[in-house]
């Protein structure tokens, strides 16, 4: 296995799983935040998927894992004003649920968001918002949980929000007055 990280700048790097293991020292600088920017998402990759990054503007971009430098990358270029704000194994069988602040969400499968034959490019709108907060795999028994600024936390399952091929605003899975979702969890399997 291999850990993938992502700056909000955009570039990326992927590490074999073996730096990570009893022999690393305390202190091991593994992504140099002035060279790269600040660490924004980190995920677990088998070595031969796809990477998906997205951004605070809805934007995200698909390729193979393979295409990173281990010295690190560029991963997407970014919008002014924009950042990454997660990065995802993927692969043509997977299903993203995406996240937005104001509390929408959608299913994208990856079967209708083609992968890149390179990494560093533009990418193409996975939802429409300004202000994606995030995005997780998921399976059909999946449960989610989003949590807000101000600790509201909801549970549903994922067989509620329907699955789409195209851009749309989501459907609205938390009701938020003066708050935003900050962050996604998932509980596997459980009714």
């Amino acid at each position: 296995g291999y850990v993938a990280l992502g700056s909000q700048r955009g570039r990326g790097r992927v590490l074999r799983h073996h730096l990570f293991g009893e022999h690393m020292r305390p202190g091991t600088a593994m992504f140099r935040p002035d060279e790269f920017g600040e660490l924004a998402a980190v995920c677990w990759t088998p070595g031969n998927a796809d990477l998906l990054l997205l951004t605070r503007h809805g934007m995200g971009i698909r390729f193979a894992e393979k295409l990173l430098n281990p010295q690190g990358d560029l991963g997407i270029k970014l919008s002014d004003g924009d950042q990454l704000v997660a990065a995802i194994s993927v692969d043509e069988d997977s299903q993203v649920f995406l996240a937005a602040a104001d509390g929408r969400g959608t299913l994208r499968s990856m079967k209708s968001f083609a992968a890149n034959k390179s990494a560093g490019g533009m990418g193409k709108l996975a939802m429409r918002t300004d202000q994606l907060t995030g995005g997780l795999v998921v399976n059909s028994t999946d449960d989610i949980f989003m949590i807000s600024r101000l600790s509201k936390l909801i549970r549903f399952p994922i067989n509620e929000v329907p699955e789409t091929d195209g851009v749309v605003q989501g459907v609205a899975c938390m009701q938020l007055r003066a708050d935003e979702v900050t962050a996604l969890s998932i509980s596997r399997g459980l009714s």
